[in-house]
């Protein structure tokens, strides 16, 4: 259940949306990358659907009432996961994480099977990080499409 939880979590983590000002072009800053991210928003689509950005997202709930589930992406590569169960109990997961381009790779050592995911970045300001989880490589059969946006908590 808590890799199921974990995967949902860092599914989230990653959102896409588009600014007033965006004029079609992924807008990534790899500078802004650094830093604890909240998780905002999410969606799920079916494999082959067609990304523009527009998108309609879903609030993410955040299960305990006084912290919020986090990423948090540091200067030398390192990447923590900060998941708050409704009781507040909280499930911090360590890994790296390295950048490339469009790029996000993700891998969370207690999950090293299930957690080494590629997320394509959709948008990435100084505020918002919008990832997608592309369709899993033959041959598996994916389901769905998972998008999902973070604030970054200064």
């Amino acid at each position: 259940m808590k890799k199921l939880l974990f995967l949902l979590n860092t599914s989230l983590l990653l959102l896409f949306s588009c600014s007033s000002g965006d004029d079609g072009n992924n807008n990534v800053q790899s500078d802004f990358l650094v830093g604890t991210w909240e998780y905002d928003a999410y969606s799920a689509f079916d494999p082959g659907t067609a990304l523009t950005g527009t998108e309609q997202l879903v609030n993410y709930i955040h299960l305990c009432p006084t912290q919020k589930n986090n990423m948090v992406f540091g200067e030398g590569g390192s990447a923590k996961n900060e998941f708050n169960y409704s009781d507040c109990n909280q499930e911090i997961s360590l890994g790296t994480y390295s950048k490339n381009g469009f790029i996000l790779t993700l891998d969370f050592e207690p999950y090293i099977d299930q957690m080494d995911d590629v997320w394509e970045i959709l948008s990435l300001t100084n505020t918002t990080l919008i990832i997608a989880a592309p369709n899993p490589a033959p041959p598996s059969d994916p389901v769905e499409i998972d998008v999902f946006r973070f604030i970054k908590i200064e």
